[in-house]
């Protein structure tokens, strides 16, 4: 019996070692992240200057408009003349979707 117990003395002193172990981890862990943050919070404050001077010229979106305005009224252009074909073409696509299920079997939901 008494040897038993030495036994469990020494399995739960192993036990209690590797959560030693696994806590001593976690908490260098946890000091190496406050550490970083802490040198990052530094690093941030000493190189935010509090005076900004920039300058945004009012026209600099014209030149994007000015490219953007004509495709995209090209694109509704097309959208509008194709309409009929765009049309047919959703229709053949469903149609063929509806075809490939199985006989008796209900439609796959869209969720």
């Amino acid at each position: 019996m008494i040897g038993g117990t030495f036994v469990n003395r020494l399995e739960t002193c192993a036990a209690m070692n590797a959560n030693s172990e696994s806590l001593r981890h976690a908490r260098s862990a946890r000091a190496a992240f406050a550490s970083f943050v802490g040198v990052l919070v530094a690093v941030l404050i000493l190189t935010w200057r509090g005076e900004c001077f920039a300058y945004i010229d009012p026209n600099a979106g014209g030149f994007l408009w000015q490219i953007l305005a004509p495709l995209a009224s090209l694109f509704v252009s097309f959208l509008f003349y194709c309409r009929r074909e765009i049309r047919k073409l959703a229709g053949s696509i469903r149609k063929r979707w509806k075809k490939a299920e199985p006989d008796g079997a209900e439609p796959r939901s869209r969720s």
